[in-house]
């Protein structure tokens, strides 16, 4: 197992061991309790699961602004190559589960994006599957296998990545986080022929999204706290 190469504080733990889970518990708990209540509260485009996903890489935006100058001020271009990209890669997520805006203020799509979305939004990701489902894809076979793999077999995966970035692989932290990011799409398959084992309101692919944004947001952080450390 690789667990994490600097101390951290209990409030730091609380985002990567507790937060994911609980953030699932809330979610079944209030779809289970009443189904008007999960539409009036989570089900909406401004609801709960869509309200998460604008903020969870807003967050991740934030930190890697942080970051940035960060590397900035150590003169490290690479780092600020890909941490721009990253938080470039943040403010896109963010801007598109907003529709830029059209949620919270409720214009209407026109002209070529009307022709072309077909959600009716001002977005990208509703056009065309390379701007959601092949982008999407990629990013779940990351966190499966940096995410998940990695910190269970740190000694196979050591040799393909490059010494001077194994301080930065994933480590145990990031479990919680990638295994539900891979059950949660479970009650969709288990929801056969009529047997509706868990609520069927849910749409199980958005809850996943929480963690897919989650795991780029966390991941940003856990950057971060090692910078704190390593820069002293």
């Amino acid at each position: 197992m690789r667990t994490h190469p600097y101390p951290i504080t209990p409030f730091q733990r609380f985002f990567y061991i507790w937060m994911p889970p609980l953030i699932a518990i809330a979610v079944l708990a209030l779809a289970m309790a009443s189904t008007d209540l999960y539409k009036v509260f989570a089900a909406d485009e401004v609801g709960l699961l869509e309200t998460i996903h604008i903020i969870i890489p807003l967050v991740g935006f934030v930190i890697a602004v942080r970051l940035f100058f960060i590397y900035r001020k150590a003169g490290n271009r690479t780092g600020m190559a890909l941490i721009g990209f990253a938080a470039l890669v943040c403010l896109y997520i963010g801007g598109e589960e907003a529709s830029y805006g059209q949620h919270f203020f409720g214009w209407k799509a026109q002209g070529l994006v009307l022709e072309l979305n077909d959600q009716q939004e001002t977005n990208l990701h509703n056009m065309s599957y390379w701007f959601d489902q092949k982008p999407r894809l990629v990013l779940e076979l990351a966190i499966i296998f940096g995410g998940l793999l990695l910190p269970i077999f740190p000694d196979f995966f050591k040799k393909y990545v490059p010494k001077g970035l194994w301080l930065y692989a994933p480590t145990t932290l990031f479990l919680p986080t990638s295994v539900l990011m891979v059950l949660v799409r479970l009650p969709e398959r288990l929801n056969f022929e009529g047997a509706a084992l868990f609520p069927s309101i849910i749409r199980y692919s958005e809850l996943q999204e929480v963690y897919l944004y989650l795991f780029i947001t966390l991941y940003l952080y856990f950057v971060l706290i090692i910078e704190r450390h390593h820069r002293g």
